[in-house]
């Protein structure tokens, strides 16, 4: 029987990672300034407002090599200190049972699966499957700070929306 992300997922993780990564994901990414606690959600409504970025960060061991994340030196340091919000079982789903890779890229169109939402964190990052592995997409900016920016800020989440799709 030829295993597929999907069912590897299901197998490794079930409902208690998926359970897990809800809780992970409303607890260790905040807001990069002081403000309002439901910045995420009001970036979820906005309709061409300010946009708010977070940034995710912990205490857990990173999992991940080099050569799973696609980027920078500067960019890896900024996957695994996103990733070090992440519990170990997470990331272990993601880059051992999955075959993950986080790649850094100037653009997003083409590269994922289809979003559900047309809202600018969609365009920050995104995921794909590729053969018998999963991607995730970041948007590279033209400065290395916006980069450094949407890798604490989207690392996470799509790692989120990968558990969820699947």
């Amino acid at each position: 029987m030829s295993s597929t992300p999907a069912s590897i997922i299901w197998r490794s993780s079930g409902l208690v990672v998926a359970g897990i990564a809800v809780l992970v994901l409303s607890a260790s990414c905040k807001p990069l300034t002081r403000g309002s606690d439901s910045k995420s959600l009001n970036n979820f409504a906005a309709t061409g407002g300010a946009f708010s970025f977070n940034s995710c960060s912990g205490s857990n061991p990173v999992q991940v090599t080099d050569s799973q994340i696609d980027g920078t030196a500067a960019e890896r340091i900024a996957v695994r200190t996103a990733l070090s919000s992440l519990p170990p079982e997470l990331q272990s789903a993601f880059f051992k049972d999955l075959g993950g890779k986080v790649v850094m890229t100037p653009s997003l169109s083409g590269m994922c699966k289809a979003s559900s939402a047309d809202d600018k964190e969609s365009m920050l990052s995104c995921w794909a499957p590729s053969g018998n592995s999963v991607r995730i997409f970041i948007k590279r900016e033209a400065d290395e700070a916006s980069t450094l920016r949407n890798i604490r800020h989207a690392t996470v989440r799509a790692m989120g929306f990968i558990l969820t799709d699947v």
